[in-house]
């Protein structure tokens, strides 16, 4: 895939981590605001779709091709990846 950003450490946070968002800018008259989007990622071979969730640590595991990554909430038990279960716009 593509690079879509780096990852690192700066401000207040505890440790390296990416910030990742699809954003757009909404105008009303000299007002701008900006308005996150929804997004899906696709991983595996088919792809299967997997929808991220706030507070969600997500390892991609490079040693196995294919392989959906394991997700855990930050500071919380594993969650098992089921295609089609829990998707959303």
């Amino acid at each position: 895939g593509m690079r879509i950003g780096l990852s690192g450490s700066t401000g207040y946070s505890s440790g390296p981590h990416l910030h990742f968002a699809v954003q757009t800018v909404l105008r009303s008259g000299d007002r701008l605001t900006m308005l996150s989007l929804p997004f899906r990622f696709y991983v595996g071979s088919p792809p299967a779709v997997f929808a991220p969730r706030a507070g969600m640590f997500v390892a991609a595991q490079y040693v196995s091709p294919g392989r959906i990554p394991s997700a855990v909430p930050a500071g919380g038990k594993a969650l098992t990846h089921r295609p089609g279960a829990g998707s959303s716009r």
